[in-house]
Formats: C-alpha cells, structure tokens, sequence
C-alpha cells in the first residue's frame, strides 16, 4: 500500500510533463527508465553473485526525484518495489 498509493497519487496531482521540453523529457524518462531496469535486471537476474550493489540504484532513485518530483520518485519506487517482490517469487518456486 505504502508503493501503490503514491504511484497512483501524485501524477494526478502535479503535471508529469511541461509543453516546452515535452520530447527532452520524454526522452529523459525513457533514459531513466533503461538505466533503472539495467540496475534491477543485474541486481536480481543472478542473485547469488550479484553485479551491481544495492546501494547503485540510490543515484537513479534521486534523479527520478530532481528531475520528475514526487511523481518520478514514486513511480520509481514502485518499480523497485515490484521487481524485488517478483523476482523471488518467478525464481524459487516449491517442487
């Protein structure tokens, strides 16, 4: 509850994109998006000798929050949230 509602809250109440740089951030969300599922693809795609550490997706987590506020942090979040709950639960299935 605590990832969902503000993922769900807060890109209706503050505006996603401005009408000048809408391609720029557009483009600039899709960057992040990238390097975000690249981080978390390498954190959990093999777990037991993990890339990246944990503490690489702090910076993209902080650029979600500069450059889109509440709404790309929270999204970001979300993301995080639902991969790292997904994962183990596609790879350790019971016999």
């Amino acid at each position: 509850m605590l990832l969902i509602a503000p993922a769900i809250l807060a890109p209706v109440t503050h505006r996603l994109a401005e009408p000048l740089g809408r391609r720029r951030r557009v483009l600039e969300a899709l960057a992040l998006a990238g390097t975000l599922g690249v981080l978390l693809f390498q954190l959990f795609a093999r777990p037991a000798t993990p890339v990246v550490s944990p503490s690489w997706l702090a910076p993209v987590l902080l650029w979600a929050a500069v450059r889109f506020g509440s709404s790309g942090a929270a999204l970001a979040c979300l993301a995080v949230g639902v991969v790292a709950l997904a994962y183990p639960c596609l790879l350790y299935t019971s016999p």
